[in-house]
């Protein structure tokens, strides 16, 4: 296990990301992205105040069979596109409290990601549709 420590721009932040489910290397896999971050909260007095669990969708949810038919997959867990929508909420919603540039900025920052993941699902499906095209 990992833990990551890009967060803590502050020593206020006192929270611990801990990544939990890797693929282990020594196990070939077809995804090898972490799927699951355990979010430790520090409350006052550096006492631990409990914590939560992010689990990302594993796998794609939808496929195609055999017969080029689409095979639809329950999901599993929080898309990176939930998430970055999350933050986009959140983010608004303080700007809207507490006007500031570096709120913009970041509100920005944010919508452009989402963008680009937009045009990576976008070019995605449509590498699909041409491989699906050359089918015979």
């Amino acid at each position: 296990m990992r833990y990551i420590e890009t967060h803590k721009v502050s020593d206020f932040n006192h929270d611990r990301v801990q990544v939990v489910a890797e693929p282990p290397p020594q196990f070939p896999v077809v995804r090898k992205a972490p799927v699951k971050y355990h979010v430790w909260l520090k409350g006052a007095g550096d006492v631990w105040a409990g914590a939560l669990d992010i689990k990302f969708q594993d796998g794609p949810l939808v496929t195609t069979s055999l017969a080029n038919q689409p095979i639809n997959h329950p999901p599993n867990g929080i898309t990176n596109e939930a998430l970055l929508a999350v933050i986009l909420d959140r983010l608004e919603y303080l700007d809207q409290e507490e006007p500031c540039r570096e709120n913009m900025k970041a509100i920005g920052h944010v919508k452009k990601a989402m963008a680009e993941m937009a045009k990576r699902a976008g070019a995605r499906g449509q590498q699909k549709f041409l491989e699906k095209d050359k089918t015979p």
